[in-house]
């Protein structure tokens, strides 16, 4: 029971904003373009800066983990793979088949992930996952853009690989976890004012 109860309070919290959001939205207090602001102020500035001032305070040697980081990468590429042999035999529209694999692959590991992992275990479960963030987003990416070209025209030769890296280098979540890392392995600290503002 013990154990039910800690799980209960560490996923709650998050059903909670769910629903409020539902609520928000039924309501009219949320509308689509609100919604869709919010989201893109989220997304290009918030979670960046998040990240990067969770990452930046680190010692990184004490959180990187290269068995969690193989873990992380082999499982992803396992059910991706796995769904690729599955899933056709079951949806015979093959052009539905790239749309369904990825939404059953793509987990949601800022919105739930990171959190769930800081209610979890604490501060100390922020450090692993927000390591692991730049190469698991970089990773969604990558596989994203292949299984749907796949499932196109059941060819990979189009792939653009050159923009596919642009798309990564450029994604403002990886930005903010790779700018966090440097940061975090010079011998300097962000000013007092960028602290508390952060």
């Amino acid at each position: 029971m013990e154990v039910f109860w800690f799980s209960f309070n560490a996923i709650a919290p998050l059903m909670l904003l769910v629903l409020l959001g539902v609520v928000l939205r039924r309501i009219g207090l949320i509308s689509e373009s609100l919604n869709s602001g919010v989201n893109k102020l989220l997304f290009q500035i918030a979670f960046p800066i998040s990240l990067f001032y969770n990452i930046s305070g680190m010692e990184l040697a004490e959180f990187f983990s290269l068995k969690l980081l193989l873990f992380a990468l082999v499982s992803i590429i396992s059910i991706a793979t796995l769904l690729m042999l599955i899933v056709p035999r079951v949806l015979h529209d093959r052009k539905k088949c790239g749309a369904f694999i990825q939404g059953v692959y793509r987990g949601n590991y800022l919105l739930l992930g990171y959190p769930l992992a800081r209610n979890l275990f604490g501060e100390a479960g922020i450090g692993p996952t927000a390591m692991l963030l730049p190469i698991v987003i970089a990773l969604y990416n990558v596989l994203a853009v292949f299984i749907l070209e796949y499932y196109s025209d059941g060819s990979t030769e189009r792939i653009r690989w050159s923009r596919i890296i642009v798309s990564v280098l450029k994604n403002p979540l990886i930005i903010g976890a790779v700018t966090g890392v440097i940061f975090a392995s010079l011998p300097v600290s962000l000013p007092l004012v960028l602290d508390r503002t952060a």
